[in-house]
């Protein structure tokens, strides 16, 4: 199945720019569910996010070895802004960056190697993967459910979008880390719009469909694949069923943690 990374961003920043336009001052400044943060912080972390690859913020983002610090960092710095510089910040340099990236997608340049602090090297083309996937776990689990908001349910496009730049995370992550107990290929197979099969092998490798001889296999609702493997919630409180060597799937599960 072909996914369009660019109109899975368009439409999730539209989601994100109703909701924003709809809250009321108090929104702005109450809690969300990301641990520290208020709504408003949350904005200003995804608008500084669109606005890093055009100013000097991007060198603090590429050379940064705990991109959870970094953010910190960058949100601090708008912390100051009424809600209105943060949206107008947000609004502004989101369309640019839809705007690039569909350019972009027309062009080789998408094959172009293009670091992320500790998260590792991804093909360019999956920076738009990345900007969905903010989008998408920041509106639907840090934003809308604090405040009551429904938000339409993401179209199969826009989770296969999600599930893609979470796969090469992880797979990064496992690349990196180098875990001494991970050396039998794992199962991933997740149900419904957007999902599919994945075989994640020892040193990182994906490989696309369910390939023997994997261990283990975990299956998951593919939309539930965000909440859980970003430990927004214990992958325990949703309905995984666990194929093959149970111990060496809970140790994988355990160790999903994408940022």
């Amino acid at each position: 199945v072909t996914i369009d990374r660019v109109t899975a961003l368009r439409r999730e920043r539209d989601e994100l720019v109703v909701t924003c336009r709809g809250l009321t001052d108090a929104e702005w400044l109450s809690p969300s569910a990301a641990a520290g943060w208020t709504i408003k912080d949350v904005i200003a972390h995804i608008g500084s996010g669109c606005h890093a690859p055009f100013s000097r913020e991007m060198l603090l983002v590429r050379r940064s070895q705990d991109i959870e610090r970094t953010n910190d960092i960058l949100v601090d710095r708008r912390r100051g802004w009424t809600p209105g510089q943060v949206l107008g910040e947000y609004e502004r340099w989101s369309k640019v960056s839809v705007r690039m990236l569909a350019a972009q997608s027309r062009t080789p340049l998408g094959r172009l190697p293009a670091r992320l602090a500790e998260l590792g090297t991804f093909p360019l083309a999956l920076m738009a993967s990345a900007l969905t996937f903010d989008h998408y776990v920041h509106l639907r689990h840090d934003i809308a459910p604090v405040i009551g908001r429904r938000i339409q349910p993401a179209d199969a496009n826009r989770v296969a979008v999600v599930i893609e730049w979470m796969l090469a995370v992880l797979c990064n992550q496992l690349r990196l880390a180098e875990p001494n107990w991970f050396v039998q290929p794992m199962t991933i197979r997740l149900v419904g719009p957007g999902g599919g099969c994945w075989v994640v092998h020892p040193g990182g490798r994906l490989e696309v469909g369910s390939v023997p001889p994997a261990v283990a296999e975990v299956v998951s609702s593919a939309i539930n694949f965000p909440h859980w493997a970003t430990t927004r919630a214990h992958w325990r409180e949703h309905d995984i069923s666990i194929l093959g060597d149970h111990d060496y799937a809970t140790q994988f599960l355990d160790a999903v943690n994408v940022i």
